[in-house]
């Protein structure tokens, strides 16, 4: 079956260089879904106390989506001279990427596994996103797994994708294992993007982080 995609973008630390880094990646995946005419849906967003942001998470919801993004599922590494660094210094920031299918209710969960919570979204995120009591917090006591949302403007609606979240992470729980380093994009002391997994090397890393990302897509 052809499932959408869900994907996640996470800070591997909390502070401005990792996190206008995760904005980076953020904004290729939104440019490469924009090319392809996918629709997007943001589930899940927390801006970084100073800049970017530290936490996204959106749904591509054409089928077939999951199957090509799939393997983008890793560890991204950005090398660059930090913006946010006054002696501008070279720094190396990690951000997390999760992508997993969104598959419905093909994942049928036990209302007593779950633990549901309704909070007003606080710091700079919060608002940001500058809505009421209506973000969800959902744990699913058997795993661990935490999902949060806020991307819709009512609980309930949180509450729907939060769900849709955990049955998708669920899915694919026992295939994730450890995250391994997918790829580096690297801005000095030269520019080159290597991924790990398929061996490839582009000097044009501007070309890739506009969304020019099909050639790593392979499966």
């Amino acid at each position: 079956m052809k499932y959408p995609a869900i994907v996640t973008l996470k800070s591997c630390v909390e502070n401005a260089e990792s996190n206008d880094c995760t904005e980076v990646l953020t904004r290729m995946y939104i440019k490469w879904i924009e090319k392809n005419n996918y629709i997007r849906e943001i589930a899940y967003l927390n801006f970084g106390q100073e800049a970017g942001m530290s936490h996204v998470t959106f749904f591509v919801k054409d089928e077939g989506s999951y199957d090509r993004l799939k393997f983008e599922t890793g560890i991204h590494r950005i090398v660059r001279l930090s913006p946010f660094d006054a002696a501008n210094r070279r720094h190396t920031s990690f951000v997390q990427v999760l992508v997993y299918p969104d598959v419905g209710d093909e994942i049928e969960l036990n209302p007593q596994d779950l633990t549901v919570e309704t909070y007003r979204p606080t710091g700079l995120g919060g608002q940001q996103v500058n809505y009421t009591d209506c973000s969800v917090k959902i744990i699913h006591i058997p795993t661990g797994i935490i999902i949060t949302t806020n991307g819709a403007k009512s609980m309930h609606k949180n509450k729907v994708m939060a769900i849709r979240l955990l049955q998708g992470r669920l899915k694919v729980i026992n295939e994730l294992g450890g995250l391994k380093q997918v790829r580096s994009y690297i801005f000095d002391p030269y520019q080159l993007v290597k991924d790990y997994r398929l061996g490839i090397e582009v000097e044009d890393i501007e070309d890739v982080l506009n969304g020019n990302i099909d050639m790593f897509l392979k499966y």
